[in-house]
């Protein structure tokens, strides 16, 4: 098991979550005690994680989006949300998409210049440069 302070040796990371859990709360309630942490040294992640010179590629099949760059509009139905996304290669500045809830429980993408669904480039609409 794992002691308050100490870290556990991350060469076994199975037993090191066994260990986690073990010392966890067994209920979701409020608990009086600090709550423990676990922060492997950059070190143990190494193998875990793969950097790409230059970034993240384009997407072979990206199409450009038809809508004009904007901004997402104020007032939507109700139960419809807008999605905001971080700037990528393909969107620098990033874009925003429209979705409306479906009755699986799921979201569909909407074509905010004819309120139907569409397809990605229809549904991705880019963010004006600089905002």
């Amino acid at each position: 098991t794992i002691g308050d302070g100490e870290l556990p040796d991350v060469s076994d990371l199975s037993s090191a979550l066994a260990g986690l859990v073990e010392n966890s709360s067994p209920s979701l309630s409020a608990s009086t005690t600090a709550p423990r942490s676990f922060v492997a040294p950059t070190s143990a992640l190494d193998d875990l994680v793969e950097v790409v010179p230059g970034g993240p590629k384009s997407s072979p099949n990206f199409k450009p989006p038809t809508n004009s760059p904007s901004l997402p509009p104020t007032e939507i139905p109700p139960g419809w949300r807008v999605r905001e996304m971080p700037p990528s290669v393909d969107y620098p500045d990033g874009y925003w998409k429209l979705e409306k809830p479906m009755a699986n429980g799921g979201w569909q993408p909407i074509d905010p210049s004819t309120m139907n669904p569409g397809s990605r480039p229809e549904t991705h609409v880019p963010f004006p440069a600089g905002d």
